[in-house]
C-alpha cells in the first residue's frame, strides 16, 4: 500500500519524464533486471493501440496498473492489470493489454515499488 501511495504522490508532483511518442499498432516494453525498470518508462499511443510488458529479468514481477478514478471520465471503463509476468525463460512472460479509451494509464511493479512507467493514449 505503501508503494502505491508514493507512486500515486510521484505522479502527483509531475515528475514524470517527457512522454515519448510510438508509431505503430503494438507496442513493447521489456522489463529490465538490474536495476529493475521499465523500457521504455513512457509511451504515447493511440486509442485502440495494445501495448506488451516483456519480461527479459530474470525474477518474476507484478504489473500493476490502478483503476483510474471515475472523476476522470475519459478512463472510467480502463481494465485494471494485476498480472504476475514470469521471469524470460518462462512461458508467461509476457501480457498484452488493449488500450480503447483515450487517457493517462499509470502502472507500477508490485514487487520493485521503484519501477513504475507511464501509458498516454490520445
Amino acid at each position: 500500500m505503501g508503494a502505491v501511495i508514493l507512486f500515486l504522490a510521484v505522479l502527483g508532483l509531475g515528475l514524470l519524464q517527457p512522454v515519448i511518442p510510438s508509431s505503430a499498432g503494438e507496442f513493447r516494453v521489456v522489463i529490465a533486471g538490474g536495476p529493475n525498470e521499465f523500457v521504455p518508462q513512457t509511451h504515447q499511443i493511440r486509442q485502440g493501440d495494445s501495448v506488451a510488458w516483456e519480461n527479459q529479468d530474470t525474477v518474476v514481477h507484478l504489473i500493476m496498473m490502478p483503476k483510474p478514478s471515475l472523476k476522470n471520465r475519459e478512463t472510467a471503463d480502463a481494465l485494471e492489470i494485476n498480472t504476475d509476468v514470469a521471469p524470460k525463460d518462462g512461458r508467461d512472460n509476457r501480457i498484452d493489454h488493449q488500450f480503447q479509451r483515450p487517457g493517462r494509464y499509470p502502472y507500477f511493479c508490485g514487487r520493485h515499488p521503484d519501477m513504475w512507467g507511464l501509458v498516454v493514449v490520445e
